[in-house]
């Protein structure tokens, strides 16, 4: 427990300086958190969930295109599957437009010969004053 109450509070100090540093420069930052993965009403099928949320106080408003990749192999072969490769994707496009922090939830359906290993949230600002995010979440499916 002490070591991870350690672990947890490094991280806190480095969020603090990089919220400091990203200030200093102008621009905002997102965060995301709370990815969950369960299993939907067909085998194939996995529903998501997650949040977004601007790291900035008083940032203003943050928009863009978010994008779930999920990565995995099919054989031997390393694959990044986004949400327009995805079989009956819900919804197929993910938009980003808030002030202080946004949910998002949908389906995919992963193919059978597909071995997922993680999914990966990227964030395309729509402005140059906020940062591109990247966050890869490891592929756990949560029992209901």
């Amino acid at each position: 427990l002490k070591q991870a109450q350690n672990a947890r509070l490094e991280l806190d100090r480095e969020l603090t300086y990089l919220k400091r540093l990203v200030q200093t420069g102008g621009r905002g930052a997102i965060q995301v958190y709370d990815m969950h993965l369960s299993p939907g009403s067909k085998p194939s099928e996995v529903l998501y969930s997650f949040t977004i949320t601007q790291l900035i106080q008083g940032f203003g408003r943050s928009a863009g295109g978010v994008n779930l990749t999920v990565e995995g192999m099919r054989g031997d072969q390393r694959l990044s599957l986004d949400l327009s490769d995805l079989p009956a994707a819900d919804p197929r496009v993910l938009t980003a437009d808030f002030e202080h922090f946004q949910n998002f939830q949908g389906s995919i359906e992963i193919p059978s010969d597909f071995v997922p290993q993680s999914i990966v949230v990227n964030i395309k600002p729509s402005s140059h004053l906020l940062l591109a995010t990247s966050v890869t979440f490891p592929w756990e499916l949560s029992t209901p």
